[in-house]
């Protein structure tokens, strides 16, 4: 007999907003329909988002109407990431410099385990650079080119996704 599954996790989202006229919000892209549901109240809207699995992306539009009459429409994304909620590995890669001004290294601290490649993306899941391993295990990362920023760092190994961090760029 197996035992019961656990209980998914709620993550819940409060966004404020703080504005002089009406506004409405539309969920137009439940990617994966995780959004269990969502209320406002007076400026703060408050998302409370079932996981079923982490990676999902729910995209928001918000129809903001000013005292004229006139509607402006404003697309909002979320990305759902691991929270932690299993234990977390060893830190067996170290990224620096943080913050980044024209070049990250990613330096393998551990024999066992192997960095193959990296990506970085931006906070819309766009794929924005990817390197692979030079030498004694170390990735190098030119981001001279890429705007400033907060930015999502994949490193891959041999079994997948070996580590996730934000990457801050700022010149």
């Amino acid at each position: 007999m197996h035992p019961p599954p656990p209980p998914p996790r709620r993550i819940v989202f409060l966004l404020f907003f703080m504005i002089a006229c009406a506004a409405t919000a539309t969920v137009w892209a439940d990617n994966d329909n995780s959004l269990d549901s969502w209320s406002s109240s007076g400026s703060t809207l408050v998302f409370h988002y079932m996981n079923k699995n982490f990676d999902s992306v729910i995209d928001f539009r918000f129809t903001i109407t000013d005292e004229c009459g006139n509607q402006v429409f404003t697309p909002v994304r979320f990305i759902i990431v691991e929270d932690g909620g299993r234990s977390q590995p060893i830190e067996s890669f170290v990224v620096y410099p943080v913050p980044a001004k024209d070049m990250i290294t990613i330096t393998n601290t551990q024999s066992e385990t192997h960095a193959i490649g990296a990506v970085l993306y931006d906070m819309f899941g766009q794929k924005k650079a990817a390197s692979h391993t030079m030498s004694n295990n170390t990735i190098i990362f030119d981001v001279d080119n890429i705007p400033e920023g907060i930015y999502i760092l994949k490193i891959y190994g041999n079994k997948g996704i070996q580590a996730t961090k934000h990457i801050k760029i700022e010149r």
